[in-house]
């Protein structure tokens, strides 16, 4: 199984559309890490209003296509054009990006990453810039970086830090525990 590396990023009613589109990566995939959620100027587009971004790994067996799809296909459900050709400079209800996937849990890939919006969120994930929340499942989440497990009941476990290296600390100690019980 691999850890895939995503981007999300709204600057149409963004509070609501990055609640929508996190709340379906949750319920599409049983582990989840969520960044901070950071308030952005628009970036490579001319637009008057800010976006919210965020960064959230998932783990998935799927190949790229069958997720783009997927992703795509919520895009869509939230709103976005997907037809349009220039969907990529207009404003967006959401934008949901693979950025690569790995083996490893790590936040190298976002780290290499040149766009500014992924930085600003790694550098929050750390504890570095002004983060803000939304509501999510019944709680809020986009303050500091949180792990969501689906168990097997369906109820979703948050697990909530305040840098990304506590938080992979304990999942690394969970998932661990999970392969030697397995």
């Amino acid at each position: 199984m691999a850890w895939v590396y995503l981007s999300l990023g709204s600057n149409i009613m963004p509070q609501e559309n990055m609640t929508s589109a996190c709340e379906f990566l949750a319920a599409q995939f049983p582990t989840m890490v969520l960044f901070p959620v950071i308030e952005t100027a628009p970036c490579a587009m001319e637009s008057e209003q800010r976006f919210l971004n965020t960064l959230a790994i998932v783990q998935s067996n799927d190949s790229e296509l069958t997720l783009k799809t997927l992703f795509n296909r919520q895009e869509e459900l939230q709103g976005r054009d997907r037809s349009d050709p220039e969907r990529g400079i207009k404003d967006r209800p959401i934008d949901i990006d693979i950025l690569g996937s790995s083996s490893i849990l790590t936040t190298k890939v976002y780290e290499d990453t040149p766009e500014p919006y992924c930085q600003a969120c790694v550098t929050a994930a750390y504890g570095g810039c002004d983060t803000v929340s939304i509501p999510f499942m019944g709680e809020l989440a986009g303050d500091c970086p949180t792990a969501i497990y689906t168990d097997t009941s369906g109820r979703h476990v948050f697990i909530r830090e305040q840098t990304m290296n506590r938080l992979f600390k304990r999942l690394e100690a969970a998932f661990n525990s999970e392969q030697r019980l397995a």
